[in-house]
């Protein structure tokens, strides 16, 4: 049976959008005594789509020395044929789609006893280039006589990650919170009161930013509340006012990737 990994490896370069490559297939071929060695296999296919493109790599096979010649057949389609010795190639293919029959793979080699090739085929799928966004809180309180809740609700598609930062009224940063992932349509609700004391400030008022990142188009509804309390040090204490406080919204922006690593992760 191939050697079938479906995990997907994703690169990037700053300020370009990630690159998702899905290993499909990869086998190898070893030529025998009477100078010949054929392998066949048969793989699903596991990435599908309009965007999505599949590629054969044909390869020496690492230690031991070169074919000199290999044809691989795929679904019955000659996609590779060299007579000649060589280190790497890699041709555009075609897959059967996903749900279909599986493709079938037929690498036949030539060359000397021992000798090897290495045969993969990865599904390559351009990503989706990341985002940020920004809501601002320009005045909230946080005290023994004030609370605030702030709700952040993913409206998008795409997971976001989102993280709030704390800024003191001189507009000097006094925190930030670690960075917490959303999935499509999920809700966050924050009391500002409790976020402020578990990051240790003495963050009693100024502005609140909600950062979020998503890789891909995103977007994100906020709404704060402001509690106030007639009476503050009790914990029967009564609310005796709720107001909802404006936030401003910034359109997403196209960010570099490393961006988004830092709030979503690898």
């Amino acid at each position: 049976m191939p050697a079938n990994d479906s995990a997907t490896l994703r690169r990037a370069r700053p300020g370009a959008a990630r690159i998702a490559t899905t290993l499909q297939y990869k086998g190898r071929v070893t030529v025998g005594e009477d100078g010949n060695g054929v392998t066949l296999d048969q793989f699903p296919t596991t990435v599908s789509g309009d965007s999505v493109r599949y590629f054969l790599r044909v390869g020496t096979g690492g230690d031991q020395a070169p074919v000199r010649g290999l044809t691989v057949t795929l679904n019955d389609d000659v996609v590779f044929q060299n007579d000649d010795e060589f280190e790497s190639e890699t041709v555009e293919v075609a897959l059967n789609p996903i749900g279909r029959e599986s493709n079938s793979i037929v690498a036949a080699a030539r060359g000397t006893a021992g000798s090897a090739a290495r045969v993969a085929i990865v599904a390559v799928q351009p990503g989706r280039a990341p985002v940020a966004g920004l809501s601002v809180l320009p005045s909230a309180r946080a005290d023994d006589r004030v609370r605030t809740i702030l709700a952040v609700h993913n409206v998008d598609a795409a997971e976001i990650g989102v993280r709030i930062a704390f800024f003191e009224p001189d507009g000097t940063l006094a925190g930030r919170t670690r960075p917490e992932r959303l999935v499509r349509h999920a809700t966050v609700n924050l009391d500002l009161n409790a976020v402020a004391a578990s990051l240790g400030l003495g963050w009693t008022g100024g502005a609140v930013h909600v950062e979020w990142v998503a890789r891909g188009p995103g977007r994100v509804s906020t709404v704060a509340t402001e509690e106030r309390f007639r009476q503050d040090g009790d914990a029967s204490r009564q609310s005796f006012a709720v107001r909802t406080l404006a936030l401003d919204d910034y359109p997403p922006r196209p960010v570099a990737a490393a961006v988004a690593d830092e709030l979503l992760g690898d």
